[in-house]
């Protein structure tokens, strides 16, 4: 490994294989953010008597608000309505009522934090863990500043953050079933600044849900740009999920591909640097420890500007800064970036 001479392991957590690869049914990619491989694992999981339910996660609009839902699906149909990403901070804790009583075999659809909290308050060992990649999640109030300059919220229908190839758009349905789009990177610049991100973000150490049995990602290799198919990232951490891609392969059901360990860090290394390195840095500087800390002057600096943004995102004058040249939000953004690729 040449990123700062750490293991894999350092960065992936333990995995058995690593791959890269899309669903084989169109209308699950067509509103997947990446490959519909999660989507399409949980149907499979149903489908071929591995599971009677999965814990999933959707964004309900009701009245102008954003309102995430999770609840065990134990259909097909029901599956597919949780397609796509929620880039909104929640919690999963209500759920558990249903997943207490729940008396079949389950799995679990979440984010690295949110497994986790799913470890300290029940017996995990019980259901699948199936991890999503997370930089860092958002108050809802970012996506709402950004669609206030669109759209009255009011008549939103329904929501999806991403869809489409690469970084993709942004998908409405008004009430009157106008279908507008607008590009991924309007909501996508200022989360990549960090605005509007919860605290509990600034310290989590855990990008690609080190403690799941089965994870996915975006891969974000510029080789894979030019490809037909938009994929996703695979960290299978268990042989018995191995087998399980491998079967769904045989039958066709999705197309996968071994992907080097160099790959799959390179594919997530912004986000792998903050998590590792950044996060130490951000703990130095809030908590002020003599600890030791793993970290380089490009992270202290990184983390000054994250600590930045989030303050003033929730000052007033962020208003303002909504209703700026998206190029110029733009180009910062890639300023903040460049301390964190290295």
């Amino acid at each position: 490994m040449s990123l700062r001479s750490k293991t894999v392991n350092y960065y992936l957590g333990n995995f058995d294989e690593c791959f890269c690869g899309y669903s084989n049914d169109e209308n699950i990619r067509k509103k997947a953010a990446s490959g519909g491989m999660v989507t399409q694992l949980v149907i499979y999981l149903l489908e071929n008597d591995y599971i009677d339910g999965a814990l999933l996660s959707r964004l309900d609009i009701e009245n102008g608000e954003f309102i995430p839902k999770s609840f065990i699906a134990k259909t097909v149909e029901e599956a597919k309505s949780c397609q796509s990403s929620i880039y909104i901070d929640f919690p999963l804790a209500k759920a558990f009522r249903e997943v207490k009583r729940f008396e079949g075999r389950l799995a679990v659809v979440a984010l690295p934090c949110q497994l986790k909290m799913i470890d300290k308050l029940t017996n995990a060992d019980k259901f699948i863990k199936i991890g999503l990649f997370c930089g860092h999640n958002s108050k809802k109030d970012l996506i709402e500043q950004v669609l206030k300059n669109k759209v009255d919220l009011r008549e939103i229908e329904s929501f999806c953050f991403r869809r489409g190839h690469w970084r993709g758009y942004g998908h409405m349905r008004l009430k009157s079933k106008e279908i507008i789009r607008f590009p991924y990177l309007d909501f996508g610049v200022f989360q990549n600044i960090f605005f509007h991100m919860p605290e509990k973000c600034l310290y989590c150490t855990d990008h690609t849900a080190e403690t799941s049995d089965i994870s996915f990602g975006d891969l974000w290799l510029k080789e894979f740009k030019k490809e037909e198919m938009k994929h996703s990232c695979i960290i299978s951490r268990k042989r018995k999920f191995t087998n399980i891609l491998y079967e769904m392969k045989e039958k066709q059901v999705v197309t996968i591909n071994e992907l080097a360990l160099e790959e799959m860090v390179k594919a997530q290394k912004r986000p792998l640097i903050y998590h590792k390195f950044t996060t130490s840095a951000l703990k130095k500087i809030k908590l002020g420890s003599s600890e030791e800390y793993d970290f380089n002057w490009n992270d202290y600096i990184a983390a000054l500007l994250i600590l930045s943004n989030m303050n003033i995102a929730e000052k007033k004058i962020s208003r303002l800064i909504y209703r700026l040249p998206k190029k110029l939000i733009f180009l910062y953004m890639v300023f903040v970036r460049i301390f964190l690729s290295f």
